[in-house]
Order: C-alpha cells, then sequence, then structure tokens
C-alpha cells in the first residue's frame, strides 16, 4: 500500500514539475500598431541555447531532487529511525539534483542549440502591440511570420518574456 501512494506521488510530483517551466498565460489582448523586420546583425545568437540550458537545468534539478528525496525515502523508511528517514531523503535529494539537474542542463542546452540552428533563416519581427486593457504600447520581438497593422492580438507570456499570437 505504501508503495502505492509513493509511486502515485512521485508521478504526480515529476508531471507537475515538467510541466511548470513550460506555462503560458495570457497577459491580455491588443491590436498590432506597427511591424517591422528585423535585420539578421541586430540579432544576438545563442540567447536561446542559455535560456534553454537555464530552464532545463532548473527542471532537472528539481526533478532530480524530488526523484532522488522519494528514493532517499525508502530506506530511510526501512531504518525505522527518524534520523535515518531525515538523513536518506536529504542525501539522495542532494544527490538526485545533482545527477538530473547536470543531465538536464546537457539536455537544455542541446535543445536550445537544435532550436538556434532552426530558427537561425526565421524571420524576426518587431511589433509594437498596444493594450485594450490599458492602452499602453509594448514593443514585442518574436519569430513569426508578418502579422499585418491592426490585427487583433492575444498579448501572452511565457518563461518570463512576452509574445503576441494573431486572433483569427
Amino acid at each position: 500500500m505504501l508503495r502505492k501512494i509513493l509511486a502515485c506521488l512521485f508521478c504526480t510530483i515529476l508531471l507537475i514539475d515538467l510541466t511548470a517551466c513550460a506555462t503560458t498565460s495570457q497577459q491580455g489582448e491588443g491590436v498590432v500598431i506597427s511591424e517591422k523586420k528585423l535585420n539578421h546583425l541586430t540579432l544576438e545568437a545563442g540567447d536561446k541555447t542559455i535560456e534553454a540550458a537555464v530552464v532545463g537545468g532548473k527542471v532537472g534539478m528539481v526533478g532530480g531532487a524530488v526523484i532522488g528525496g522519494l528514493i532517499g525515502l525508502m530506506p530511510g523508511l526501512m531504518s525505522g529511525s527518524a534520523a535515518g528517514l531525515v538523513i536518506c531523503s536529504a542525501v539522495g535529494g542532494v544527490v538526485g539534483a545533482g545527477l538530473f539537474g547536470l543531465t538536464g542542463g546537457v539536455l537544455g542546452g542541446t535543445v536550445g542549440y537544435v532550436g538556434d540552428l532552426a530558427t537561425q533563416n526565421a524571420p524576426e519581427y518587431e511589433f509594437k502591440v498596444r493594450a485594450f486593457k490599458d492602452s499602453r504600447v509594448i514593443t514585442i520581438i518574436q519569430h513569426s511570420g508578418v502579422i499585418p497593422v491592426n490585427s487583433h492580438v492575444l498579448i501572452l507570456e511565457k518563461n518570463g518574456e512576452l509574445l503576441i499570437k494573431r486572433v483569427r
């Protein structure tokens, strides 16, 4: 019975952990008031690689700590003492965070590098968007196709960056 509870807890925490860093939230709606295609010379290479490595490392580290802590929990429960439980869980968490954090950083860096290569030739645009909610003008730079002026857009936020998506 305890194994089933721990397995369910482990799966739930792992799923929450893996989706927590990739959430997109809607910040409002607006209209595009200008768009400009940027020159490739103005772009900084490697931004996505670094961002992906950081996100991958954080997800790996937190996931590894959870997995390691749960694995360390088993011998701690078998020891029958509270001190053994705490020590085994803590050691398992630290080892898991180190191993999975390193793996997450490597995988994240690889994903970012592949993303850099995939978007290297994709056009990047600077959009000025007037938000409906408070009438402020937001400048957003993103890889995308042309979004015509006066188009209705959703203003989204993902990983601390704003982006827009055209409403059809």
